[in-house]
């Protein structure tokens, strides 16, 4: 979609399509941009681009510039020294997660999917493009390195350079915060932005720039967040794996069998994955963005083929998974059978002795009953009859 599919600039949502569902953007976002892409038969993606208010963009910036102290914390052993710099660093990330959970709230609203049911925030694919104005051309280098050290651009596995955007960087992950594993950062400078021909997307200005982005870079993205979707598949299997359900140790069979449910569910959408994509991801969405990872003594990477590779590992390991947990499903379900079997055969040995009971107790009531009938004369009291015939 080329236009904001929801604008919420002028004071009140605006639906471009008939029959469109007018939704309130989460906070902080004044329009967004959507866009959903078929990965194969069975898997597709969407991605939405959220364009945030200049108050919320100068959150960051606001924090770095801040006057703090060192702050001494309370623990359960005794104190925590947090200098200056490390609470920055916090505060960030905190406001970067705040973020985070209100677009997942808003996704757990409107867009239902593998990510927005899980409710595992940690793995919610998202991307945060940063203008970085005059931090990475910065002299001095103590001072640039402190505001990259803020952001959380220095943490992770490789600095990603993009082959189509001079000075456009992509960094994952962006803090060891767990709440923050699935992450990125886009960072770029606007003199960078301004040295290309833009007036395609509406000029040199920021909502130009993310015109350019929204067009170009959700490819990329969705591509990025297939890894993160199959980890999340993977860790849920390996809950059920490790659960108590599948040790033996839960007597609760209501919660076996809603865990069984639960693996059934996930090993019918792993099965199609693992049939699907690895066939799909061999052509992979048609993007002419990419980025590269350049280091000392070690090979130029490509971005998108790591993405590949890493999807194609996870696949194979998934359907390993997917074979041994539907294995683990026939034997936990015959012996679930053999459980209810079981009970069942309990139940009825009660039900057998207590109707024997009863029985029994109805023959004796029976027998008590019919003493009179039997021996109507009693030798103590004879009856009016006999002494009748005395006289």
């Amino acid at each position: 979609m080329d236009q904001p599919w929801c604008d919420r600039s002028a004071g009140k949502p605006s639906a471009f399509f008939r029959d469109a569902t007018e939704v309130d953007l989460p906070n902080g976002f004044e329009d967004a941009h959507a866009e959903l892409f078929s990965i194969s038969s069975s898997l597709s993606c969407i991605v939405v681009t959220f364009n945030a208010a200049r108050d919320v963009e100068g959150r960051y910036e606001h924090i770095a510039r801040a006057s703090l102290s060192t702050e001494l914390r309370r623990t359960k052993r005794g104190f925590s020294i947090i200098d200056p710099r490390s609470r920055k660093r916090q505060a960030i990330g905190q406001a970067r997660d705040d973020f985070r959970r209100n677009i997942l709230k808003w996704f757990k609203t409107n867009l239902p999917g593998a990510f927005a049911t899980s409710g595992n925030l940690e793995l919610l694919p998202t991307c945060e493009l940063l203008f970085l104005d005059g931090i990475r051309t910065q002299e001095d280098p103590p001072t640039r390195n402190l505001w990259i050290d803020y952001l959380g651009l220095d943490y992770g596995g490789g600095d990603w350079t993009s082959s189509n955007l001079p000075g456009l960087r992509f960094a994952h992950p962006v803090s060891h915060v767990d709440s923050q594993k699935g992450h990125a950062v886009l960072s770029v400078e606007r003199r960078d932005l301004r040295a290309f021909d833009n007036a395609v997307y509406g000029g040199d200005d920021d909502r130009a720039y993310l015109n350019m982005f929204s067009m170009s870079l959700p490819g990329l993205i969705c591509l990025w967040a297939i890894p993160t979707l199959l980890q999340l598949y993977r860790a849920e299997l390996n809950v059920v794996r490790d659960s108590k359900s599948f040790t033996g140790q839960s007597e609760n069979a209501a919660s076996v069998l809603t865990r069984l449910r639960q693996v059934t569910s996930n090993s019918i959408d792993i099965s199609l994955l693992a049939a699907e994509l690895p066939e799909a991801i061999r052509f992979p969405i048609r993007d002419s963005w990419d980025f590269f990872l350049e280091s000392d003594n070690v090979e130029t990477i490509s971005l998108i083929s790591a993405l590949t590779r890493r999807s194609i590992e996870l696949v194979d390991q998934l359907a390993t998974s997917d074979r041994a947990i539907r294995d683990l499903l026939l034997q936990q379900g015959n012996l679930m059978n053999a459980l209810e079997a079981i009970e069942t055969q309990r139940t009825m040995s009660r039900l057998t002795i207590f109707i024997t009971a009863l029985t029994i107790a109805i023959l004796i009531l029976t027998a008590v009953m019919a003493v009179p009938v039997v021996f109507p004369n009693s030798p103590e009291q004879p009856t009016k009859g006999v002494e009748l015939k005395g006289q």
